[in-house]
């Protein structure tokens, strides 16, 4: 049986028979979480994180797989609770699957990792009749680690776009970051946003690190009524959150930086900068 990965910040599933089917996190039904899209090793026991959302971990059959760049996907191993794991043709015993019930996730430590593991992993339940893969974990094994943060923005909506197209366009920015796996994801009022986003594909700088855009418009109505648009950039080098919504009597808006752990620390008012925002933000 084949399959077709595609990395998406939509999950999707593999039925029986092969095809693709997406299916969004809205949907009902479980979803997969990986934590991190990305892991640099030296030579370690890496370990990959899949936290199952909208479902009980102890009742699914969970598996892993790898994808190699452009190659086919290579099931690497399956297990439930309490159970010996079942591998793939050729795969050892270095990959070690474990269940964790308090935390609802479930994890595949790589022993003494090589090059040659290095690839994109999928973690995956079974659940009725098709496969659910979670977003993929990229490991990376090399000695030294080059991984930079990235750089956030977020701008938008410009007042000629809302005056004339009754819509509100926002885009977040990330800038200077390595290694080049990210996913940037929104959130309306601090819950997944219902309007899709257009994320563009990351472009390498000079230097070697690494810019990439996302967008996403809503109505200018919800705008007006004082909306919080979120902006989450997840990395290798932690999380990244930051929001904005209008100033209803000067239409600007009113940035709110957040830690990591999701406190906020700072509250900044513009009235220019970002509300006038109208064309793509400066790449460094």
């Amino acid at each position: 049986m084949k399959f077709l990965v595609v990395i998406s910040q939509l999950l999707f599933c593999c039925t029986g028979y092969g095809t693709v089917q997406w299916k969004n996190r809205s949907e009902d039904g479980p979803y997969l979480e990986q934590a991190l899209p990305s892991i640099t090793t030296g030579g370690k026991n890496p370990t990959l994180v899949c936290i199952l959302r909208g479902g009980v971990v102890t009742h699914h059959v969970l598996s892993w797989y790898l994808q190699i760049k452009a190659k086919e996907i290579q099931f690497l191993v399956s297990h439930r609770e309490n159970s010996s794991p079942t591998y793939g043709a050729g795969v050892t015993e270095r990959f070690i699957p474990e269940v964790e019930p308090l935390s609802n996730a479930f994890t595949l430590t790589i022993g003494n990792v090589e090059n040659s593991d290095e690839g994109t992993y999928y973690c995956a339940i079974w659940f009725s009749y098709k496969y659910i893969f979670g977003e993929g974990t990229v490991v990376r094994v090399q000695v030294f680690k080059d991984t930079q943060r990235p750089q956030m923005t977020i701008l938008g909506p410009s007042l000629m776009e809302i005056q004339l197209h009754r819509s509100a366009a926002f885009l977040c920015h990330a800038a200077k970051f390595s290694p080049n796996a990210l996913r940037i994801k929104w959130q309306l009022n601090n819950q997944s946003s219902q309007y899709r986003p257009y994320t563009y594909p990351a472009l390498q700088t000079s230097i070697g690190t690494f810019d990439q855009t996302s967008e996403m418009t809503i109505p200018a109505a919800l705008w007006d009524q004082g909306a919080e648009v979120t902006c989450i950039l997840e990395h290798e080098t932690g999380v990244q959150r930051l929001s904005t919504r209008a100033i209803k009597k000067q239409r600007a808006c009113k940035p709110e930086r957040f830690s990591n752990d999701g406190m906020k620390n700072a509250t900044t008012e513009t009235e220019g900068n970002l509300a006038s925002f109208g064309g793509m933000p400066p790449l460094s």
